[in-house]
């Protein structure tokens, strides 16, 4: 590891460039998207990216989100990072880009841990004023924020009907085929 820092930026194991978005821009990583096969769209995590920077307008709450906000910093800088870079991993001949799916995933803790944080106390603080814009707003956005885990369930649940299939038998060896015919 010492000899060849690079290899903290890959993932353990197999590295190509069939895991990886070749064209993987760095807002996609602003956005939660860290690229490769399966990825819900990018419209799926605005709320949660929404949420997360509206918290930071939540002056009473503002150290411990803005702790929230560093270590949220400091994983897109990673992510950008990774996004922007191509490593060749040891023993191979061709470059590939990290897959920064650890910096997103750390990013968007950091968001959700943000905006939930942001959100208590939230209904107490709104009761007692007059409408405003900002009462529209709050509502839109943590009604975005709680869809974007149901919607990508939804999402994934569908993409794993369509990615994984019974094949006929005839596509694998003689014995498998068998075997799978048994009652076993």
């Amino acid at each position: 590891m010492i000899g060849q820092p690079a290899i903290l930026l890959l993932e353990p194991g197999l590295n190509t460039m069939a895991l990886t978005d070749p064209d993987l821009k760095p807002w996609d990583v602003l956005l939660l998207h860290p690229g490769g096969p399966g990825m819900t769209p990018i419209w799926l995590t605005a709320g949660v990216v929404a949420g997360g920077f509206l918290a930071l307008l939540r002056t009473d709450r503002i150290r411990i989100i803005g702790a929230m906000a560093a270590i949220a910093g400091l994983a897109l800088l990673v992510g950008l990072f990774q996004s922007m870079i191509m490593v060749t991993p040891p023993g191979a001949t061709n470059a590939v880009r990290p897959w920064p799916g650890q910096a997103t995933l750390l990013l968007g803790l950091m968001m959700i841990a943000a905006a939930a944080v942001a959100i208590d106390g939230l209904r107490e603080r709104m009761t007692g004023r007059s409408f405003s814009i900002s009462q529209p707003i709050a509502i839109i956005v943590a009604v975005a924020a709680l869809l974007a885990p149901v919607l990508s369930a939804a999402w994934f649940g569908v993409g794993m009907r369509l990615a994984v299939s019974r094949e006929p038998a005839t596509s694998v060896p003689a014995f498998v085929a068998a075997d799978s015919d048994s009652a076993q």
